[in-house]
Parts: structure tokens; sequence; C-alpha cells
């Protein structure tokens, strides 16, 4: 059930307001002389529905596309098309980004002054561990 809140309730509790449409992934319908004025939502919820919108988009192009092209692929012909996707993605050259990451790995692995772990639970120990 969207949150329906005037204009200025909003601007003076906006934290906890806030809080509840995170936490409950609802919208916020602010008013303005009782008479919605505008919609609200959290960042998530906004990316939440443009990707179901982005999928709905998609399904709908494919059904008509199914409607209007006789030709059907196999269960054995689409994996063989995506592995040749992967194969061609594998061959393609790390990025900068990437790397940078991988230098700085290997350059913290083999410094000496930083601890190392051959344990996993001594590793949440340390983490867990307020220093």
């Amino acid at each position: 059930m969207p949150l329906i809140k005037h204009l200025s309730d909003i601007k003076n509790h906006f934290t906890e307001i806030s809080k509840i449409m995170n936490e409950t992934c609802e919208p916020n319908l602010p008013t303005r002389n009782d008479c919605n004025d505008m919609t609200v939502m959290s960042s998530n919820e906004y990316e939440r529905l443009l990707y179901e919108s982005s999928v709905d988009e998609k399904l709908t192009k494919a059904e008509i596309e199914a409607e209007t092209n006789n030709q059907r692929y196999t269960h054995a012909d689409v994996i063989a098309s995506l592995r040749e996707r992967v194969k061609k993605i594998d061959k393609l050259p790390p990025n900068a980004k990437s790397l940078a990451a991988m230098a700085e790995a290997e350059r913290i692995s083999r410094d000496p002054s930083v601890k190392g772990y051959r344990d996993m639970n001594a590793l949440f120990e340390d983490l867990n561990t307020d220093k």
C-alpha cells in the first residue's frame, strides 16, 4: 500500500520516511491541498521497475517475432550459440581496470607486510575483532 503523506511531512521527517520507503519498497504519494502531487520511490525500487519494464518489453518483442516468424531453434542450437558467444568473450583481453586490479592483487600477494591467511576461520575471526 503506498504511503500517502503531505509534502511538509516529507520535508520535516525525510529520514524516517526514506527508511520506511526503502524497507517496504512502497512508493510515497505526496499530497498538496489533499491531491496527489507526485510519486516518490526508493532508487532500488525505481531500478527494479525499470528492469521489469525492460524485460516485459523484450518478451513482448519476442512474442511478436515468434508470431511473425516460422523459424524455431532447438535447445541444442541455443546452447551452442551461447557457448560460441562465451568463447568470443573469453578471447577478449581484460580492460584497463581489470588489469590494474590484477596488478594490485599481485603486488599485495608479494608484500611481506600484508598478513596472509591459510584458514578462513582465522580470517573471519580477525575481521570480527575490533582493533
